[in-house]
């Protein structure tokens, strides 16, 4: 929990109000629903990161864009992009200096249905450049096995 003196309300944009916290020579901004929408360094040296994100109407992650500060300016350095089956992210883009791709596969979760529990167990597979991982989950939906294919 952030004391009060550090999370000053700034007036944000089409008239919402945002929050920004700093913390160990950071500033995290939130957006009206709580969301973070950036991270950065207050006094950013060479290669320091800053991290932008963009959100959908239900709340869920749709963009994530990470810069790096060179000669006195951020460079897009990625951008990764999140498609959903509801609340189960199926597919993860990234672009940059070249293009990726990850794709998710989900079954049942602890609730017996697709998405009753939120997911949790219900990954089977994460296919990704460098090959194809299997999960395997205790009765609690904790990963017990990754095997790669």
């Amino acid at each position: 929990m952030w004391p009060d003196a550090q999370i000053p309300l700034l007036g944000g944009v089409r008239g919402g109000l945002k929050k920004s916290a700093i913390y160990d020579d950071f500033e995290y901004i939130y957006d009206a629903e709580n969301r973070m929408s950036s991270a950065m360094s207050i006094t950013p040296t060479t290669d320091s990161k800053k991290v932008e994100a963009g959100y959908d109407y239900q709340g869920r992650r749709v963009w994530k864009k990470v810069y790096t500060y060179t000669a006195g300016t951020w460079e897009l350095d990625t951008t990764k992009t999140f498609t959903y089956d509801g609340w189960n992210v199926i597919q993860e883009t990234t672009t940059g200096n070249s293009t990726n791709t990850n794709y998710y596969v989900w079954g049942l979760d602890l609730s017996g249905s697709l998405q009753g529990a939120g997911g949790i167990g219900g990954l089977l597979l994460w296919k990704k450049d460098n090959g194809t991982f299997f999960y395997l989950y205790d009765a609690n939906g904790n990963i017990e096995v990754n095997m790669k294919e």
